[in-house]
């Protein structure tokens, strides 16, 4: 990833969250990881950033999988009224 142009923190995140998930499921079966994070209760934001660095590691790793769509929430316009 480094010399992709990744800063060391996003190595050692993105490092930190595959292990994370590896306790939690095979990280080398892609069907049951995204069964996981189906039904994981993680956020949209964090099964995003981990959808991420599955498929930066899924290339290094030569494994095809159909990567699941996930998208941040936007709560920044939630709470607020409008003049």
């Amino acid at each position: 990833m480094r010399i992709e142009g990744f800063r060391e923190s996003t190595c050692f995140y993105a490092v930190r969250v595959l292990k994370r998930l590896d306790r939690k499921v095979n990280i080398l079966e892609p069907e049951a990881v995204k069964r996981f994070l189906a039904n994981s209760g993680w956020s949209e934001g964090g099964k995003e950033q981990v959808v991420e660095d599955l498929d930066r590691f899924y290339k290094y790793k030569a494994i095809n999988w159909t990567r699941p769509r996930y998208e941040a929430v936007d709560t920044s316009c939630f709470g607020k009224e409008s003049n």
